[in-house]
């Protein structure tokens, strides 16, 4: 038997229990975005079992999570209609239980449907109301992940300065959590704007940086995909500057 094959079992045997726990739903979600891929209508089946699941033993955090990720994939496949519902329900649910995160959480839903549909003043309405929620309960991965949308929102608009001072918000509040991938991105993210603001070395700097830490990802696709990303950015950056001073000739 294969270890899919396991991790499928595994997945039946805890969406089966009768009284699953928190730490069951959590191996729930983990299990089912490991079994199925984002691009798949396995996730979304997958997610409304373990939401099916929740609503009978009325557990409102892991039915808040359901619905989120829920909103996420629906979002993903151009059904902003279904992604929106989806952060209703779990706008409801929080505001029954009292779970802030939560409302944050579909302040962040809606604002993404809006930045995805090119509503940008709307998205970032949404993501200051989330971000405020987040900053006053402490909760830094909302924080990280709210501050990220902001710097792709100020990039759109034309703003290069407040998306580096977003993504740089993003790096300091790295040191207490964030995954090798997110502060990778980041740092690229970061290199990507010194450069459209003609700070040229700082980008150079910053993507040698963001080089560095590709090596520190553990999972080897993402480790790639990521190398080539930052390389493409530091190729072109050095073949501009060259065009532009013909004497100075700097490899990669």
């Amino acid at each position: 038997m294969s270890a899919t094959e396991d991790k499928v079992l595994a997945l039946k045997s805890l969406l089966a229990l009768a009284l699953p726990t928190t730490d069951d739903f959590r191996t729930m979600f983990k299990l089912c975005s490991e079994v199925h891929s984002a691009s798949s209508g396995g996730l979304e089946a997958c997610l409304n079992e373990i939401l099916g699941a929740a609503s009978r033993v009325r557990h409102p955090r892991a039915m808040c999570v359901a619905h989120q990720y829920l909103a996420d994939v629906l979002r993903d496949r151009g059904d902003y209609p279904g992604s929106l519902a989806h952060a209703q329900s779990e706008l409801a649910i929080a505001q029954e239980r009292g779970e802030p995160r939560f409302e944050a959480s579909y302040h962040f839903q809606v604002g993404r449907v809006h930045e995805a549909t090119g509503r940008y003043a709307e998205a970032r309405e949404c993501y200051e109301a989330s971000l405020a929620v987040y900053r006053r309960i402490g909760y830094l991965e909302g924080e990280r992940a709210v501050l990220n949308q902001l710097g792709n929102i100020a990039w759109c608009q034309g703003d290069p300065q407040e998306a580096l001072e977003r993504y740089q918000g993003c790096i300091a509040l790295s040191g207490e959590g964030g995954t090798e991938e997110e502060v990778v991105t980041w740092q690229h993210n970061i290199g990507l704007a010194l450069q459209a603001l003609g700070r040229w070395e700082d980008a150079v700097e910053s993507y040698h940086r963001a080089l560095a830490r590709v090596e520190k990802s553990t999972a080897e696709p993402a480790r790639a995909r990521l190398r080539c990303r930052v390389l493409c950015s530091l190729g072109e950056l050095l073949v501009r500057r060259d065009m532009l001073d013909p004497g100075k000739r700097t490899m990669i």
